[in-house]
């Protein structure tokens, strides 16, 4: 009898260990009557940290004549290890079960009933259970083919889940080809019949006929499929979905390409996906055996080189469990709960995982590895290679730029400079016109000082959204995704930010939504986490709310000579959301779930919702246009626009939008504006954007002549007589 262990959980530990001990007390045939005895061997075999708990227990005081009983201590042991039942918690993870890849169903089916036991369900226990069995399914067409039943039971759907799982495997016996003499070698050219050196042209004829000859009907009908060149039952062809090597279109095989043949691929493709349903599930491909294009590194383990692939698509570090066997001193191999599985479902045979002190660039480092039993290519994943500074992340497209100082144009005199932390930052340029009475722009700059508030905090605009759903919407919890270790200090600091801020908080309470989240790095180096709210917004009522085109934005700027463009400051977290709203927007992290108090950024009435606001805000404001988080503020003459600016400035401080100082440009008579240049001459295309098609290679392909006219024709409005 093993010694009871009390694990991660407990009370779910105790529950097995004492039914395994049950059985045991019986198998060993002691006297039932004997408490002493009983309470001794229960006690002998516990363990040495139960026993001490033991110690620690305050039973009754015995009268005369009474006995404790081994009852009595197991009941003790049950207060201990299950101070209450928590029957919420219990119910979450029940609503959260998903059958894992490669599990048969009646595993899963076990798995549910053993968790909803723990949920109370009463009279609604089989209708629970037969709910959890078809939403968790991965079988996509058997979870259809239930929602068909009408009138549908548990006995029923364990039926037909069952039956629909013994015929596809089955039908897969089935449609597994027959052995044949022929041997069928690829090459080049296509597909040829091998034939032995000695064989004569009509040997090769009188076989052919024999063979035919020798073909049952249904394999003379039958031909090869034309996308994967085999032979299986109809809708289940092996090459739906995967993409061909050589031409890169999808569902067929490079075999049965018709497309001139290319260089030929590697042996194995290796790739390594990211977990969403299920935490404890690494996805893994099989791993490359061509070196020509991989990134390889030599690390020292135990005095022996071992070469590893870096794939920064990998999510675990895998190692063969034929690589070990080659060290020294092999390290003990620890089991592991954590499965991978290749991207198609298959699970690998992991056969425990390990830690290693290693080498690497004359650094003594210690890093976790999963051990599979298959003789594939030792990998790194993302994060070990971020971590030991083998790879490094660049942004191409980064563009360092110096600090930007006030730029003061057309003046004559030093007094007019004025500098301060507020408009240190701002690009301020005053245009040359006869109708500009204000000679000095520092009148500007000190209105900039003056309303510094509106530069600083977090913004909240008045009133509170209410997301609305569609009456069928049916909540989805979904699983942590894990964040890389090289993220993992910034995630947490992003965290108390936003909890500080007021933007999230914390959630204890069991939510009917939890939602994914998505980290977005940003070109200073920060963070921005987003959630990934796919499920909800299938879900969400939009306002369908009129957002102005750029043509329409663009035409009202005829005439004008000074603009600004003021930049709001994490526009969709202006906008307060109401409790239940908050609710919907709750998402799960590795260090706990959350909820957004503000509208994140995802929400797919966002745009709409933010839009309408700003413009009902702005609606008394002449020749000021809100966009997104763009105020474009543009007139004739400076009088009318430092009056314009100012009632901007004033309204913002009033609603409590705030800018960003660092992105605003105040009064110059040239900007970037929507992808175009705009100045008092007029719109002209963006430099960038032309050059960018100047520079444009011939197009040597449908794919690439595409390309082109899609970046040609977002510059079609400056070229006359584009279409000819």
């Amino acid at each position: 009898m093993e010694t009871f262990v009390p694990g991660d959980n407990p009370a779910e530990a105790w529950t097995d260990w004492r039914q395994k001990y049950e059985l045991f007390e019986t198998a060993v045939k002691y006297n039932k009557e004997d408490d002493a005895t009983l309470i001794a061997l229960l006690l002998s075999v516990i363990g040495k940290s139960s026993y001490k708990d033991y110690l620690t227990f305050e039973f009754p005081t015995l009268t005369n004549g009474q006995t404790r009983t081994v009852k009595d201590v197991l009941d003790k042991f049950d207060e201990h290890y299950k101070p209450y039942p928590n029957v919420t918690l219990a119910t979450f993870v029940f609503n959260s079960m998903l059958q894992k890849p490669g599990q048969n169903f009646d595993s899963f089916v076990t798995e549910i009933k053993l968790q909803a036991d723990q949920c109370e369900f009463g009279a609604a226990y089989d209708r629970n259970i037969k709910d959890r069995i078809i939403q968790g399914l991965r079988d996509d067409v058997l979870h259809e083919w239930l929602l068909r039943e009408p009138e549908l039971s548990l006995k029923k759907t364990l039926e037909l889940c069952k039956f629909a799982e013994l015929s596809k495997l089955h039908s897969l016996a089935m449609s597994q080809p027959t052995s044949s003499t022929q041997i069928d070698a690829i090459s080049r050219q296509g597909i040829k019949k091998f034939q032995g050196p000695n064989n004569s042209s009509k040997q090769q004829s009188n076989n052919s006929k024999h063979s035919r000859n020798n073909k049952n009907p249904a394999q003379q009908k039958q031909r090869p499929c034309s996308r994967c060149g085999s032979h299986h039952t109809p809708r289940n062809c092996p090459a739906y979905g995967k993409s061909c090597h050589n031409c890169q279109m999808l569902n067929h095989f490079t075999s049965v390409c018709r497309q001139p043949k290319r260089q030929q691929p590697p042996k194995y493709q290796h790739r390594v996906s990211t977990i969403e349903c299920n935490p404890d599930i690494a996805y893994v491909g099989t791993i490359s055996t061509s070196q020509q294009c991989d990134w390889l590194q030599e690390i020292i383990i135990n005095d022996f080189p071992v070469t590893f692939k870096l794939d920064t698509g990998a999510q675990v570090n895998v190692l063969p469990l034929s690589v070990i066997r080659k060290l020294k001193n092999q390290p003990s191999i620890h089991p592991t709960s954590l499965e991978v599985c290749t991207y198609t479902g298959d699970a690998l045979p992991v056969v425990g995982e390990s830690v290693f002190m290693f080498v690497v660039n004359n650094q003594h480092c210690e890093l976790k590895f999963i051990i599979v039993d298959l003789n594939v290519q030792p990998v790194l994943s993302a994060a070990a290679c971020t971590a030991l500074n083998l790879i490094q992340r660049i942004d191409s497209s980064l563009q360092v730029s110096e600090k930007c100082n006030v730029n003061l144009v057309n003046t004559q005199s030093s007094d007019n400079v004025y500098s301060s932390s507020v408009t240190s930052n701002l690009s301020i340029n005053v245009p040359n016109s006869s109708n500009n009475s204000i000679s000095h722009p520092h009148k500007l700059l000190k209105l900039i000082e003056e309303y510094s508030d509106i530069f600083e905090g977090v913004g909240r605009l008045p009133g509170k959204h209410k997301i609305i759903l569609h009456e069928d919407a049916t909540p989805v919890i979904a699983a942590s995704r894990k964040i890389p270790l090289a993220l993992e200090n910034k995630f947490k600091d992003e965290l108390f930010r936003m909890e500080q801020n007021g933007i999230i908080e914390k959630v204890t309470k069991p939510t009917d939504w939890v939602n994914p989240i998505v980290v977005v790095p940003k070109k200073e180096g920060s963070i921005r986490i987003c959630l990934d709210p796919r499920p909800l917004n299938k879900y969400v009522k939009r306002q369908h709310y009129q957002i102005p085109s750029q043509d329409q934005l663009l035409s009202k700027l005829n005439g004008s000579k000074v603009f600004s463009l003021p930049d709001a400051k994490n526009v969709f977290y202006h906008i307060q959301l109401d409790e239940e709203s908050s609710d919907l927007c709750t998402f799960i992290t590795p260090f706990g779930r959350f909820r957004f108090l503000v509208m994140p950024f995802g929400l797919k009435s966002a745009p709409e919702v933010y839009q309408k606001v700003m413009d009902n805000i702005f609606e008394d404001c002449l020749d000021t246009d809100p966009y997104f988080d763009d105020i474009m503020i543009y007139s004739k003459n400076m009088i009318d626009h430092y009056e314009k600016f100012k009632k901007v400035f004033q309204i913002a401080r009033e609603s409590g939008l705030k800018l960003n100082k660092d992105k605003a440009k105040i009064a110059v008579s040239e900007l970037k504006y929507l992808g175009r240049i705009i100045s008092p001459d007029g719109v002209s295309p963006d430099p960038k954007k032309v050059s960018a098609i100047t520079d444009f290679p011939v197009p040597t392909s449908k794919q690439e002549l595409m390309r082109f006219l899609g970046m040609a024709t977002y510059l079609m409005k400056f070229v006359p007589k584009f279409s000819q």
